[in-house]
């Protein structure tokens, strides 16, 4: 069995850096691995205002994703994906000191989340920190079904992980309307007191003054081929390109496994019209 994928990107902004990353390794006769990474963080000008979309970001997340495969590929086993993810949280170390609060132009904070699958042994195994999707489609129902849960506020693992500290007030919580319902962002004020980070996910690398509050560790599960389909299509996204997924899934209901690539791709890409976040997803599906 191999792995075929086809990577599809719309940016919010054309011309400036995306803070989206991704990183592939398909090589015959070795494991499949896929990672996608959403970046965040605030870079200001000397003026004090914020950069629309800062290299700075952009490059933080694609140390994340290129660190993700590079350690994955070597240690593709599901017992090494926590080690795989802390020895990229050590080597992010360095960016630490880009990071200042002091007045002037530069680098305030810098984050990630990531999500990441290895195809190994029939099996998909996901290793997951923050809000990133793994879906898989279906021939019934809505067409698809979601492999992940987020990890933000609403999830219970993670509210019960963070009550302790929320009682302390470590940190606020700051609930916001949006098209789906209410999004719960954890609302974290710098040690001085100088600035205000809110941020929906609740695991996420970098972010290093809160470490303790938004942990690198992830949460890891296994999807044996047999379970979840052989003759399915599966996407890999970050949170601008869930609603894509899922629209193209339920249109492809059915058929997804059959459909040629480039009309996965044209049926992707004309859902992504003025999109309010860059879009980055990774179809992909296993053939004999």
């Amino acid at each position: 069995m191999r792995v075929e994928y086809r990577f599809v990107f719309v940016p919010r902004y054309e011309g400036c850096p995306s803070e989206d990353a991704c990183a592939v390794h398909s090589q015959e006769g070795e494991p499949f691995f896929a990672a996608v990474v959403d970046g965040h963080g605030a870079e200001v000008d000397r003026n004090n205002i914020k950069i629309l979309k800062s290299h700075q970001v952009a490059d933080f997340a694609a140390e994340v994703a290129v660190g993700l495969r590079d350690r994955f590929t070597a240690r593709p086993e599901p017992v090494h994906a926590h080690g795989n993810f802390s020895a990229v949280t050590t080597s992010l170390e360095p960016w630490r000191k880009r990071v200042s609060l002091k007045p002037g132009a530069g680098l305030r904070f810098v984050g990630a989340v990531a999500s990441c699958v290895t195809f190994l042994d029939e099996t998909f195994y996901l290793s997951q920190v923050g809000d990133g999707r793994f879906y898989v489609s279906m021939d019934r129902g809505v067409g698809y079904r979601r492999l992940s849960d987020d990890h933000v506020y609403s999830n219970r693992a993670e509210r019960r992980r963070l009550a302790g500290a929320l009682a302390q007030k470590r940190f606020a919580l700051d609930q916001r309307m949006s098209g789906n319902g209410t999004i719960t962002y954890l609302k974290i004020v710098t040690s001085d007191k100088s600035h205000t980070l809110r941020l929906e996910p609740t695991r996420t690398f970098g972010d290093w003054e809160f470490a303790d509050l938004l942990p690198s560790i992830p949460e890891c599960r296994a999807f044996p081929l047999s379970q979840v389909g052989e003759h399915e299509l599966f996407a890999l996204c970050v949170d601008g390109g869930n609603q894509i997924v899922e629209q193209v899934m339920r249109e492809l209901r059915g058929r997804a496994w059959v459909t040629p690539w480039d009309e996965i791709e044209l049926l992707t890409t004309s859902r992504c019209i003025d999109p309010d976040d860059d879009i980055m997803i990774i179809y992909f599906r296993v053939v004999p």
